[in-house]
């Protein structure tokens, strides 16, 4: 089994699309400019094949941030990204 997350940035493209086929592309931009992160994503490689895939907006992070003791120090002011990815 494997896991990753992945910030989306403005100047991404990014498309997540449910229903009886699903799926989500996500093509960083190589420009220096990404803009500000606009979402975050998981997958989980599942042993025997299976994919599992979930994402949040940006607010959906900062409204679980809002509510964690340490929503105002530590990572979440230094590391942002890391701390959406891990939520």
């Amino acid at each position: 089994m494997s896991i990753e997350a992945h910030a989306v940035f403005a100047a991404d493209e990014f498309v997540v699309e449910f229903g009886l086929d699903p799926k989500l592309v996500h093509r960083p931009t190589l420009s220096k400019e990404r803009g500000e992160i606009t979402a975050f994503y998981a997958i989980a490689r599942i042993v025997g094949g299976g994919l599992q895939y979930d994402y949040m907006t940006r607010a959906d992070v900062d409204a679980i941030r809002a509510r964690s003791k340490a929503g105002n120090s530590g990572p979440w002011q230094t590391d942002y990204a890391e701390m959406g990815k891990k939520t």
